[in-house]
């Protein structure tokens, strides 16, 4: 089956339901707007058809590659499982990545894998899950009945996986419940949910975004003298996305360089001996076989200014209190500079 045909059918799967993957839509989180889920549970068809998607395309062969790589760090088994709908609310269903078994836990649970990208990677490091993948996973656990579920989560690049165990939240479930039986009375009733903003960037890729924000988006475009009309060209999508993926791949460069280099100083400052007046000396500079060229560290030497002068600055009648207060620690400390610093610089070796 086909990755176009695959994503066809998931979609049908999902028609008059509710999955994992919609709970985030119900809060309008991250991506996700209850207006556009409205649309797709209502059975309205969207304006154009989406071709491709490299997400997806990614996500569904990659799957296979993290539930491996999660059983063997987890030494948990691992198994596939077919889509469950709730006991009670048939409407609720989940589509689990794999299930898992663990003897140190009560009963089986739910594995909610992703593959994710650098830059996503490194605000999950910072700021936490998408609030949608947690509500995911609570999905799935209020569907099987679970207690426990788990995240198995690979960057792409560099090769970073990551995994973690969360408990069932009974108010977090509570609360789902009563959204999604109120979102499909809704669907059913055909009471409609406030459009976002036309300049919301979620509005830009939504696939029901001419029906629903119609002229509203014609008049985010400037049009000058002499410009032709604007108008919705679906085919052109695939090649906006392949832009847009790119100019993501080059902020993800130069941060994943940015956090490379600052690993390498913190190394490299790791060498520094200190001396018994408490300052240090450095290497004059580190050199490994095969790149051609070496790291120099040039330490920033001790600092030196006219005690007096700033002392005259200070004392005169035109130095503020703000002023006073940031020349203050320099007078008091005399002629001390402040303390080395390790200055990395690139130098080519004449290696080949």
């Amino acid at each position: 089956m086909s990755t176009i045909q695959a994503e066809l059918q998931l979609h049908q799967e999902r028609d008059g339901v509710i999955g994992g993957s919609d709970v985030g839509s119900l809060y309008d989180l991250d991506w996700g707007c209850k207006r556009r889920l409205w649309y797709e549970k209502s059975g309205i068809a969207p304006d154009f058809e989406e071709t491709f998607n490299p997400v997806f395309e990614r996500g569904k062969y990659m799957e296979k590659v993290v539930a491996e790589i999660y059983a063997d760090k987890t030494q948990r088994t691992v198994r596939l499982s077919p889509r469950r709908a709730h006991p009670q609310y048939e409407f609720m269903v989940v589509h689990m990545d794999r299930e898992i078994e663990d003897p140190a836990k009560i009963g089986p649970g739910y594995l909610e894998i992703k593959v994710v990208n650098f830059r996503t990677m490194s605000k999950f490091k910072k700021e936490g899950l998408h609030g949608s993948y947690i509500l995911q996973v609570q999905q799935g656990l209020a569907v099987t009945g679970y207690q426990w579920g788990s995240y198995g989560i690979l960057c792409l690049e560099p090769w970073e996986f990551k995994w973690f165990d969360v408990q069932r939240d009974e108010e977090i479930i509570q609360a789902l419940i009563e959204k999604e039986i109120q979102f499909m009375s809704d669907v059913r009733n055909k009471v409609e949910y406030v459009r976002l903003d036309p300049k919301d960037k979620r509005c830009h890729t939504c696939l029901y975004r001419a029906s629903c924000q119609g002229a509203a988006l014609a008049g985010l475009v400037p049009q000058g003298e002499g410009d032709g009309e604007i108008i919705e060209r679906p085919e052109l999508l695939p090649l906006a996305a392949e832009l847009k993926e790119l100019d993501q791949m080059y902020e993800e460069i130069e941060n994943m360089y940015k956090e490379a280099n600052s690993r390498m100083e913190e190394a490299m400052e790791s060498l520094a001996v200190v001396k018994e007046d408490g300052t240090k000396v450095y290497p004059g500079g580190i050199k490994w076989p095969g790149l051609g060229h070496t790291r120099r560290i040039q330490p920033q030497g001790s600092r030196k200014w006219d005690q007096k002068a700033l002392w005259a600055l200070w004392d005169s009648k035109n130095a503020t209190e703000r002023l006073k207060q940031l020349l203050g620690k320099y007078c008091n400390n005399g002629k001390k500079g402040l303390p080395p610093k390790a200055s990395l610089r690139h130098y080519w070796t004449g290696e080949k």
